[in-house]
């Protein structure tokens, strides 16, 4: 998206907002729902690209899949990179997939 595109919102925003003590913080939260959004109704690509895979040892899969609740007969890989709707996450992000 061009960037003159994207701070449109954010301004339209801004001017229909009340708030004008921390207006960062509200256009921030008003862009993180305007994403949950777009994770809930299933707007994204539902391809997932990832890079090379390699299998994470049992005892660091048992640590994240108990804090995590997730189930304990799938496997766990760590990967370099993922690619959703054209966009690449790479390592120190953060992509929830499901909920």
């Amino acid at each position: 998206m061009r960037y003159e595109a994207k701070h449109k919102v954010s301004k339209i925003l801004a001017r229909s907002s009340f708030n004008r003590r921390v207006i960062c913080k509200t256009l921030a939260i008003k862009h993180q729902l305007k994403l949950n959004e777009t994770f809930i109704n299933g707007k994204l690509c539902n391809k997932i690209k990832v890079g090379p895979q390699i299998e994470l040892d049992s005892i660091k899969q048992y640590q994240i899949q108990n804090k995590l609740n997730l189930n304990i007969e799938e496997s766990l890989f760590r990967v370099n990179w993922a690619e959703v709707g054209g966009t690449r996450y790479k390592p120190k992000t953060i992509l929830t997939l499901d909920i």
